[in-house]
Formats: structure tokens, sequence, C-alpha cells
């Protein structure tokens, strides 16, 4: 009997241990602003400074790591023809955008500035979504009865 509970214990334990895994891989999205090497001069790399009120926790250096839902992004536009490498005092105007992210896809974009003369308004363009190779989204768990 007690080798049978003993099972049972482990077998629980494992169960418990394989769970907690699951939960602390959180599928993701990403906004992707940067890598925008463009012969046009009016086109420049965007960088995240904030996040749903916050500043991001990456940085906001060109990609940032988001949950799936809906985000409001606080974006500034690197200056024309800038693309992010490192940090940079970006100077330009800061604009608010809301996003829709789902998990384990990558939503990239890119600023065409009006001109190329600094603090100038700009216009934020999407190059597309793609999904993030590796990711996989996670199921969603049926409740226990």
């Amino acid at each position: 009997m007690q080798a049978r509970n003993r099972r049972a214990v482990s077998m629980a334990m494992a169960a418990l241990a394989l769970a907690g895994c699951a939960t602390t891989s959180v599928p993701y999205g990403l906004f992707d602003g940067a890598g925008n090497a463009h012969s046009d001069p009016l086109v420049a790399d965007i960088k995240v400074v904030g996040v749903d009120g916050k500043a991001p926790e990456e940085g906001g250096l060109g990609t940032v790591k988001l949950t799936p839902g809906v985000h409001v992004l606080w974006l500034v536009a690197q200056p024309a023809g800038n693309q992010l490498r490192g940090t940079h005092n970006t100077g330009g105007q800061t604009m608010e955008v809301g996003i829709k992210v789902e998990a384990c896809m990558r939503y990239s974009y890119f600023a065409r500035h009006a001109d190329p003369l600094p603090d100038r308004p700009w216009q934020i363009v999407s190059k597309g979504e793609q999904a993030i190779p590796g990711c996989k989204p996670v199921a969603p768990v049926a409740p226990a009865r």
C-alpha cells in the first residue's frame, strides 16, 4: 500500500512540476521598429519609450516583447535617415498608438518623416506581420471540474 501511495505522490509531484513549466513559458508578440536600412533618407527606426504607461523592460531600442492583447505604445522616431545603433537622442515628436498583439507574431514598422529636417512630423508605416520562429502559442487549459 505504501508503494502505491509513493507512486501516486510521485506522479502528482511530476504533474505539478510540468504544470509549473507550462505556466512560465508565456507566449508573446514583438513590436519591431529597428533595422530599417533603406536608401530613402526619410525612413528611420522607431524607439518605444512607453508601453501601457510604463517604460519598456528592454529599454525600447527597436524591438519590444509584448504579452498578447491590446497595448498603448508611446513611440519616437529616430531622425530621418538614422537607424538604431545603441542609445540616441531622438529629439522627435512622440506618437501614441494602439496595437493588438497576437501570440507568436512579430509586427514590423518604420517611421516615414515628412522631410529630413529635425523635429518634423512623421508617420508610422507597417512593414507587415510574421510568425516568430520557434514560438508556439499555448492552447487554453480547460477548467478543472
